[in-house]
């Protein structure tokens, strides 16, 4: 996925101005929204009928298609020269990046000697990261490109929409089936809306952007995801009506179909054809990073609100109740909701029923942190764009500037 996705956008990039270009990033945008969110109904239907094994075998056949067809439709040679690749650079920014992610996720054990060290690694990987961007002769990132605001607000928000979708995902399915008692098939199709307003929204906001500027297109996609964590945050609890995660899932979709399409096209029109890469690199990683901060953040929050909720409940029971079970089986049910259901299948002793509860009560507190969260980070993002990202006149006139250069 790191060789193939950059190497889409770069030869939209090459192969595509103007108008069409905006439409062909709105077509890929769409489709790979959709797609993604797609995925899990699909890996759903699977594990209930097949090996759980066939999930990683479903897109062999589309890969052998993708390569043939390929091989055939696009061109050999397109605007691309030799140049010697910055691997310095790149093992830096895994590092620096693989230790903030791993630095969110720790976090919910207190300040560990891990923490630190992943704190530290991260803070130092990325200092040295941008140091050797502005002296590497040739950097994976051009830093006078890179302070465009074009360019790196496109990022964040970017990362941002990507990482909403991927984290409303990871706590939706978990919800779904642990609280509302979903099964797997299920859980994933409910997620359907998300893939179809994707695609729907991916579309419409190519001719938001052409008529009014990608800033507007950021606007309405952003809106749209605050309002989805928003009503996840008062209608999703215990007995939730189905209407309500439909419709959600809808708007988180919607949302991200109206701020991707804008991401793409920004990022790869705010630097010259020479430098596509970059502009292909820097999106995938708002898939990536995005999805990996925000799947992180959501995660650890989860279960810090669920560990703390539990152990609050446990804290209150009669003595005699709370020595129905052992400590294992205490730290086993704040583990996971999980490990709830195995200790109230094992433990005859264990009023399986109060425990369930208190477990989809723990799970509630911890999706609402979780979501509350993640709608912060979102309206912030907003805000960033509403104050920071440059109207459409002053927007095309920075593009038109960039291409001139080349």
């Amino acid at each position: 996925a790191a060789l193939l996705f950059p190497t889409t956008l770069s030869l939209i990039g090459s192969l595509f101005r103007g108008g069409a270009q905006v439409k062909a990033i709105a077509l890929w945008s769409g489709i790979g929204g959709g797609v993604a969110a797609v995925g899990p109904l699909i890996g759903g239907w699977m594990l209930e009928n097949y090996w759980w094994g066939s999930v990683f075998l479903v897109t062999l056949p589309l890969d052998i298609l993708a390569l043939v067809v390929g091989i055939i439709v696009l061109p050999w040679h397109s605007s691309e020269e030799k140049f010697s690749i910055d691997h310095i650079g790149g093992i830096l920014s895994v590092l620096g990046v693989g230790g903030l992610v791993l630095a969110i996720e720790k976090a919910d054990q207190g300040l560990t000697p891990t923490l630190l060290a992943c704190i530290a690694v991260a803070v130092l990987a990325l200092i040295g990261f941008f140091w050797r961007q502005t002296r590497a002769p040739r950097p994976l990132v051009v830093i006078p490109l890179a302070k465009a605001r074009t360019f790196w607000v496109s990022f964040l928000a970017g990362s941002i929409t990507f990482g909403s979708l991927i984290g409303a995902m990871f706590v939706g399915q978990q919800f779904t089936q642990n609280v509302l008692g979903y099964d797997t098939l299920t859980a994933a199709a409910v997620v359907l809306p998300a893939a179809i307003m994707t695609a729907i929204g991916g579309q419409l906001a190519g001719r938001v952007i052409a008529r009014s500027g990608s800033r507007v297109s950021y606007i309405i996609g952003l809106a749209a995801v605050a309002l989805a964590f928003a009503v996840m945050l008062v209608t999703w609890k215990a007995g939730a009506p189905v209407g309500w995660i439909l419709g959600v899932y809808a708007l988180v979709g919607t949302g991200v179909g109206f701020a991707a399409t804008p991401a793409s096209h920004c990022l790869m029109s705010s630097v010259p054809s020479s430098n596509a890469g970059m502009g292909s690199a820097f999106l995938d990683l708002t898939r990536d990073f995005g999805g990996a901060i925000l799947q992180a953040l959501m995660g650890g929050l989860l279960a810090t609100a669920y560990a703390a909720s539990l152990t609050t409940a446990f804290a209150g029971l009669p003595a005699d109740e709370a020595a129905k079970l052992s400590d294992q089986a205490a730290d086993q049910i704040t583990a996971s909701y999980a490990g709830a259901e195995q200790v109230a299948a094992s433990y005859p002793q264990a009023p399986a029923s109060e425990l369930m509860a208190a477990a989809a009560q723990a799970f509630t507190d911890g999706k609402s942190l979780a979501i509350a969260a993640a709608l912060v980070l979102t309206l912030v993002g907003l805000l960033l764009v509403i104050v920071v990202f440059p109207r459409k006149a002053r927007e095309l006139a920075y593009y038109e500037s960039i291409q001139q250069s080349a």
